[in-house]
């Protein structure tokens, strides 16, 4: 069963207020169409993601819920590709993504879409201080 952009963005909604509906927004992620970037001008014969670096140093593939939003971050040097978060996962695996990096983003490390992956499931984390 896909997962709508509108489905999408409630259960993200859900997630950012109450951590414990974090589960059920990544499930819903595994079946939605996300939007990804590839070089515009790639010659190559394998697919190939651009990534960022975070003002934090951490090195992120951005994907997106939103093709309006896709299309928009890729501009002139990007092609958008068009791919199920799972499939998106299953290929970028061991990489840091981000949804949505230019509104409300979701970070996700690699550890995280391991576990979504293999088991579809992310434990809760919250930062005790």
């Amino acid at each position: 069963m896909t997962t709508s952009a509108d489905e999408l963005a409630r259960l993200m909604q859900e997630a950012l207020a109450d951590k414990t509906a974090e589960p059920a927004f990544f499930r819903g992620l595994l079946d939605a169409t996300v939007y990804a970037h590839v070089p515009r001008h790639d010659r190559s014969d394998r697919l190939r993601f651009i990534q960022f670096t975070t003002p934090d140093g951490l090195t992120a593939l951005p994907f997106f819920s939103d093709e309006v939003q896709a299309r928009v971050a890729a501009g002139s040097a990007a092609t958008v590709v068009v791919l199920t978060g799972r499939q998106l996962f299953e290929l970028t695996r061991g990489a840091t993504l981000m949804l949505n990096p230019n509104t409300i983003s979701c970070l996700l490390y690699p550890e995280e879409i391991a576990a979504l992956l293999d088991h579809d499931e992310v434990a809760i984390v919250e930062r005790v201080d």
